[in-house]
């Protein structure tokens, strides 16, 4: 996990830890593709 994030990606992992632990491990199958992060952000707002 990098130590420096940028305020949204910080608040994106957050989310995760707090309710979303299930994209994680999608997020971790699918590391390498760019638009992880995106779907992660999109996943967490989509509720």
């Amino acid at each position: 996990m990098p130590t420096e994030l940028r305020p949204e990606e910080r608040e994106a992992l957050e989310g995760l830890r707090d309710g979303h632990a299930h994209s994680a491990t999608v997020a971790s199958e699918d590391a390498g593709h760019n638009e992880s992060f995106f779907g992660r952000m999109r996943g967490r707002f989509r509720r």
